[in-house]
């Protein structure tokens, strides 16, 4: 045995507890930068939803307009029903999204002004259907005259 083999082997003791040291520490701030990761994938993940909701919403109410138009164009039974069938589903819809647990106040506040939207276009479409009933019964009785 040499005289230096007390202070080599206190040496190398030191060391390993270094690495170790080291290790524990690439571990923790490893894992800290993951959870980061993570919350920011988390927070574009419900951005996402949010985002596809939105043109969702939007989808179905050109479908609504539409369908309004095309009642008013040719006033039939089938525009009435295809108008009727398109409110119905983008107020399901919009019933299903804002009954989201967990809704951000703001959110549902627009998706209660787009049901308040949606039902003033119901109501339009009411009024014209009776503006478009009148009309059809005047056109009628004028035909019977003349």
């Amino acid at each position: 045995m040499s005289l230096f083999a007390p202070g080599l082997r206190l040496r190398v003791n030191c060391g390993f507890g270094v690495l170790i040291a080291i290790a524990l520490g690439l571990t923790v701030f490893a894992t800290w930068k993951l959870s980061a990761v993570r919350d920011s994938v988390e927070r574009l993940s419900a951005e996402n939803d949010y985002s596809t909701q939105v043109l969702e919403i939007s989808n179905r109410l050109q479908i609504v307009r539409r369908a309004g138009l095309h009642y008013m164009v040719n006033a039939d039974e089938d525009s009435i029903k295809e108008a009727a069938a398109a409110e119905a589903d983008a107020l399901d819809f919009l019933n299903k999204a804002s009954a989201t647990t967990g809704l951000a106040a703001d959110r549902r506040s627009i998706y209660d002004r787009v049901k308040t939207d949606l039902g003033a276009l119901r109501a339009k479409r009411i009024a014209m259907i009776g503006f478009i009933n009148e009309m059809q019964a005047a056109r009628a009785v004028g035909y019977r005259r003349g």
